[in-house]
């Protein structure tokens, strides 16, 4: 938990505020998995933050979004276009 913390910490992510009436307070809970390997032995233990989204609304509770990872296939479209072009 301390090191996914740390990581939305450091990435900025999200940044921590007081709460007010003009704002609607999100709840979150944290989800802990077990992660396996082929052989079904456990690997490691997998947690994330996750909150209620449904309950924002755009513009008034945020105004970004963030998506924390990207497809192999798109890195291999976009280099190899970028090849191509020269």
């Amino acid at each position: 938990m301390i090191d996914e913390f740390n990581a939305l910490l450091s990435n900025d992510t999200w940044e921590l505020v007081p709460p007010t009436n003009a704002h609607n307070l999100v709840a979150s809970k944290w989800i802990f998995q077990i992660k396996y390997k082929f052989d079904e032995t456990q690997e490691c233990y997998e947690v994330g933050l996750v909150d209620a989204g449904n309950h924002q609304q755009v513009g008034n509770d945020f105004h970004d979004t963030f998506a924390s990872v990207i497809r192999h296939a798109t890195i291999r479209l976009v280099l190899s276009i970028a090849i191509t072009k020269h």
